[in-house]
């Protein structure tokens, strides 16, 4: 996972001179779930998280790759280690997002309505909201 900070962070930082490289940790905890925290500039990744992922990434074996004719010939470790990268890459990426961006901007600017859907709040909410 390290790697995947490094890669993201190169690509960045050549456009985005002011970010910087987060520290990156793995947590006992066992929900699934992984989080950034600006105090500390680094990113927490859950142990729930991990082997939560593990399972469902093995589930695509030899049967589930046939059914789709794009995977089709491949072989199932080759697939599942592919899914793998890229599932930490989002995770990173997501998490770096909210490092780099900050999670109190999308939460003044929206929120999510009695039918979850996600909906701009109106000026006199914004207020309400940056006065806390």
């Amino acid at each position: 996972m390290n790697n995947c900070i490094d890669v993201i962070y190169d690509l960045v930082k050549a456009s985005y001179p002011d970010v910087y490289r987060p520290a990156l940790y793995v947590s006992s905890d066992a929900s699934v779930n992984a989080y950034a925290d600006s105090n500390k500039k680094r990113i927490v990744v859950n142990l729930g998280l991990i082997l939560g992922a593990v399972p469902l990434i093995n589930r695509y074996q030899k049967e589930t790759l046939d059914k789709y004719q794009i995977l089709q010939g491949q072989e199932a470790a080759s697939v599942q280690s592919g899914i793998r990268v890229h599932l930490w890459r989002f995770v990173i990426l997501h998490e770096l997002y909210h490092l780099w961006n900050g999670h109190s901007q999308w939460r003044l600017k929206y929120r999510v309505n009695d039918n979850g859907r996600i909906v701009i709040r109106t000026k006199k909410l914004l207020a309400t909201y940056s006065a806390l």
